[in-house]
């Protein structure tokens, strides 16, 4: 599991959408460059084990009241919905109804269950024609779209006969399966810090294509770091008000600078304020 993100976590949520939004044109030309029309024939023809990513939104409606107003992670979310099948990408929904999820969703949603409706008639909405057929009112039962549409009943996640005993199984059962895996994990979608340590970020790789830049900090949008290289210059301004951080980013930068260079490759020479605060 990447994140779990809370519908009122703005930040984050403004975060995640900009991953997807990379994500699905990184594997547009992950996909282009190797003549694969989809995620399968991708991994067939590279034998790369690019992962597929699930999307689990509960509760739709409340989530798209959040974005509703900002376009572009309305969009990103119709995009998703048309193109993510073929990228590997899935979205797992929950609603309470069909008017829960606008056309633009649904109309891309190739597999629904209905669970136990209030009103009868929203089944034909949810999973399509079901000549009559309507699930045992017993928790977990439903139908599924399918030609005809089938009744089904879902499995608990974890075995127990109260909610707080199967939530202790399964949370043991994650632990488990996180200590025992090894390969790359999800990527994480965090919160930008209000403080930043350098050291973390100089054992981090240089940033591709220039073996000169240093880590100065953070990108707000992904959380990357943020490299400079004295070949992006070959001179630099930094402005702020007083206390804004100008002299905190020339250490840091100093820092970086003596620690990923050499002592025969770099010289360095300060220019110091009245109020010496390098």
């Amino acid at each position: 599991v990447g994140a779990v993100i809370a519908s009122d976590e703005s930040e984050r949520l403004s975060r995640f959408f900009l991953f997807l939004r990379a994500e699905m044109e990184r594997r547009r030309k992950l996909l282009g460059d190797s003549g694969a029309a989809s995620l399968q024939e991708f991994r067939r023809i590279t034998g790369n084990a690019e992962p597929a990513i699930v999307v689990v939104v509960d509760n739709f409606k409340t989530l798209y009241s959040v974005i509703e107003e900002d376009e572009a992670q309305v969009d990103t979310l119709a995009r998703l919905a048309q193109d993510g099948m073929g990228l590997g990408m899935h979205f797992v929904l929950t609603a309470t109804n069909a008017s829960g999820i606008r056309f633009n969703i649904s109309g891309n949603i190739m597999l629904a269950i209905a669970l136990q409706q209030v009103d009868a008639s929203e089944y034909a909405n949810l999973v399509g024609r079901t000549d009559g057929l309507l699930p045992e009112a017993l928790p977990g039962r439903g139908l599924v779209r399918h030609k005809p549409v089938l009744e089904c009943q879902l499995a608990l996640p974890a075995a127990g006969e109260t909610d707080a005993e199967r939530n202790a199984v399964l949370r043991a059962t994650i632990e488990a399966m996180a200590a025992a895996w090894i390969g790359p994990r999800a990527r994480p979608i965090g919160v930008l810090p209000a403080i930043v340590d350098l050291a973390p970020l100089l054992q981090a790789e240089t940033r591709p294509g220039s073996a000169a830049a240093v880590p100065i900090g953070l990108h707000v949008d992904d959380l990357s770091p943020l490299y400079m290289a004295l070949d992006d210059g070959p001179h630099f301004l930094v402005t702020g008000p007083s206390q804004s951080g100008k002299s905190a980013l020339l250490t840091t930068w100093a820092t970086a600078l003596a620690a990923r260079y050499a002592l025969d490759e770099l010289n360095l020479y300060i220019i110091e304020s009245p109020r010496q605060s390098l």
